[in-house]
């Protein structure tokens, strides 16, 4: 049995990269993801399809995820634990950049120039008709209708970072299953459908408006899996749900799927903690895992006849924000060049084992309109050179800055803090002073708002098809309330433009991408650090693991052997 299912599960995976691989110059989806499982749903390979229906219902799996204090569903880089369990968005895409209907009516619509079923859009204008299915209820029996989803859109485009989403003008109800979006301009940039169409959580109003932490505290979607009981700072507990809307089999997608009857998310940061609770069977699964812990957990290893483990390029780009507010003492340019000079990335990957690839350009080799030659550009990101040289360098620009030994303050992700503990002492050893803020997605969202509480931020993003639809993500103006700087403070209205231009067809040119990125060099707005290699460890009897657009594993959607069988 284990050798078998090995096998399976590995060949899977394997067939799973290749895709990613070949999907990098396809069209881009605009999300967080290099690879996914949606290549593999569906028609494409029927043996690969039917092997992975075991048709076993798993009782349950508990699943190291990084910690959060609120459930918040809302952004489009919402990655809270359980939200793509717990709700649902209009459409989906996968890896293979094909988008498909999950709230949106998989029977009406497909007039439209990509032929996608559950919306009408007629070529050259900026009207979009979405229809959704007219027996949607929520984990509360409440009856989701298109009032619902105008809520929802305007509420996360109201409260919440909503990048690339600046073209939204309004989102009208036409009857109780249709909905009129209109945008200031077709949607004719790489990846804008999917930016807008499969990155809101729909949520019904009146469930809302009933919950007294207005969903902060407590999950209550449409999806596959409710809410059973949630610790803050320590797990979620999520129980399959019996009376899920979508009955008919025909149009339930991989990730619709409930395998599991209880998912237990245990909020553990670090992979020192997770190997310890695999040790002593506290846990059964997680990603994010640094290489060099998984020697127990291979063939002939302590637990190796427990678990599995699949290392993969994660195609997720460690990169250092700088605040560039007035208010910050990173708003002087001088001491961002000096902060940036003071980071090797080289040194940087050797510190954290050497198995990961240091970064020495603002892109990522994962994507289609990556540009080798960019990793040659003389600036703060590609320099190799001595300590020595780097450190007359770092000096320079402090005393232009007139730093006098100030603190930063590093926001970052409580995932990350052993990482970001490197990258204060490397500042340190060049006589910068940082010291970390480490809070979740909710909190880190809140505290970017203010320019006076932070002064560098940690952020990790992933492949894309298309480089440029990345950093329109990043720096979109879109992202902010007032609409005219991107999230860390950045007014220059030049690149702003130049970034809206490569994101559309006739702009996508290797000059226009190469200026844009010396703009941002020659004002030190944001520099990359290294692109990862992770691990999974997995439980021996899954035979099949999805993972969504977001690189995040949907237990639940997962295929699993019966351990009796």
């Amino acid at each position: 049995m284990k050798n078998k299912t090995k096998k399976l599960l590995a060949l899977l995976l394997a067939l799973i990269t290749l895709t990613s691989v070949f999907a990098g110059c396809g069209g881009g989806n605009g999300m967080d993801s290099t690879l996914s499982n949606d290549a593999l749903v569906g028609q494409n390979d029927e043996n690969i399809s039917n092997a992975k229906e075991t048709g076993y219902i798993r009782d349950k799996i508990t699943v190291a995820f990084t910690g959060a204090t609120s459930l918040s569903p809302w952004g489009t880089s919402n990655n809270t634990p359980g939200n793509y369990e717990v709700y649902e968005d209009l459409f989906e895409q996968g890896i293979d950049n094909v988008t498909y209907p999950v709230l949106a009516d998989a029977t009406r619509g497909g007039n439209n120039p990509a032929g996608i079923m559950g919306y009408d859009h007629e070529e050259g204008t900026t009207l979009y008709t979405v229809y959704i299915w007219d027996y949607i209820y929520d984990h509360k029996g409440n009856h989701v209708t298109a009032d619902d989803v105008k809520f929802s859109y305007e509420y996360q485009l109201a409260n919440a970072v909503t990048s690339g989403w600046e073209v939204l003008q309004s989102v009208e109800v036409v009857d109780e299953t249709t909905i009129n979006f209109t945008f200031t301009r077709e949607l004719t940039g790489l990846g804008e459908f999917e930016q807008i169409f499969t990155l809101c959580f729909i949520v019904d109003e009146d469930t809302f408006n009933n919950s007294k932490s207005k969903l902060m505290v407590e999950m209550i979607g449409t999806g596959p899996y409710k809410m059973k009981a949630y610790v803050p700072g320590s797990e979620l507990i999520l129980e399959r749900n019996e009376n899920y809307w979508q009955t008919n089999e025909e149009y339930i997608n991989q990730a619709q799927k409930a395998n599991v009857r209880t998912i237990d998310y245990k909020f553990i940061n670090d992979s020192t903690t997770r190997i310890l609770n695999f040790q002593t069977g506290e846990i059964d699964l997680s990603d994010d895992i640094e290489s060099q812990y998984t020697v127990d957990f291979l063939d002939g290893g302590a637990y190796g006849d427990k678990y599995n483990v699949f290392t993969y390029p994660a195609g997720l780009i460690m990169n250092l924000w700088a605040n560039c507010h007035p208010d910050s003492i990173c708003g002087d340019v001088n001491m961002r060049k000096a902060i940036f000079y003071a980071i090797s990335t080289d040194e940087l990957v050797a510190a954290l084992g050497g198995t990961d690839e240091p970064a020495y350009t603002y892109s990522n080799n994962t994507t289609g309109d990556h540009n080798d030659a960019w990793n040659e550009m003389e600036n703060y990101n590609s320099f190799k050179g001595t300590p020595e040289e780097r450190k007359a360098i770092v000096d320079e620009y402090l005393a232009a800055a007139g730093y006098q030994g100030e603190t930063l303050r590093l926001l970052c992700q409580n995932d990350m803090t052993d990482f970001c503990t490197i990258l204060v002492t490397m500042l340190a050893n060049y006589g910068i002073n940082a010291e970390l803020d480490a809070t979740d997605h909710a909190g880190s969202t809140t505290k970017e708002k203010d320019p006076t509480a932070w002064d560098l931020e940690y952020n990790k993003w992933g492949g894309n098809s298309y480089i440029c639809v990345k950093w329109l993500h990043a720096f979109s103006w879109g992202n902010t309330v007032e609409g005219d700087h991107t999230t860390n403070f950045v007014y220059n209205k030049e690149w702003n433009d130049l970034l809206t231009l490569v994101n559309s067809q006739e702009g996508h040119t290797d000059e226009n991408l190469t200026r844009w990125l010396e703009i941002l060099y020659e004002n030190a707005y944001a520099t990359n650090l290294y692109n990862t290699t992770k691990s999974i460890i997995y439980p021996e009897e899954m035979t099949y693991m999805y993972r969504n657009s977001h690189l995040i594993i949907l237990p639940g959607a997962c295929e699993y052997a019966d351990p009796n069988a």
